[in-house]
């Protein structure tokens, strides 16, 4: 738990941090094991240190708390010529994080809308706290 008297330090602290994460299945009900190659970085390496160091005591501030949020998903797809080629979506939100579960949600369900689910690879996830 983060004390009231330094909300606003972990909140500048938190601006430019950015998480990445690739999703085995995004449509189904996921899993722990769904989620892959997760990496929290932050334009400043001092910041990143200090991060991910003690990722436990700022996880609460980076999920729960009010953030401007840029989300990027990209779905990966390869044809039968094993060409690999993406579909790509941009969110931008000021919410907490899980209140934009349904945003994305319907983005992915957007972008796999049409698309030949025997050449889907897998899916990339980038959230940035602007």
């Amino acid at each position: 738990m983060i004390p009231a008297g330094t909300r606003k330090r972990v909140k500048r602290l938190l601006k430019g941090t950015r998480a990445e994460w690739s999703v085995v299945d995004p449509l189904s009900e996921m899993k722990g094991s769904d989620v892959i190659d997760t990496h929290i970085y932050h334009r400043s390496p001092v910041a990143q240190l200090q991060i991910n160091y003690d990722i436990e005591y700022y996880k609460e501030a980076i999920l729960n708390w009010p953030h401007n949020w840029q989300v990027i998903i990209e779905v990966e797809f390869k044809d039968p010529f094993d060409v690999v080629y993406y579909r790509k979506v941009e969110l931008s939100k000021s919410a907490p994080f899980h209140n934009m579960d349904d945003d994305i949600s319907e983005a992915i369900e957007a972008i796999f809308s049409g698309a030949n689910m025997k050449q889907y690879v897998t899916t990339h996830m980038t959230a940035l706290i602007k």
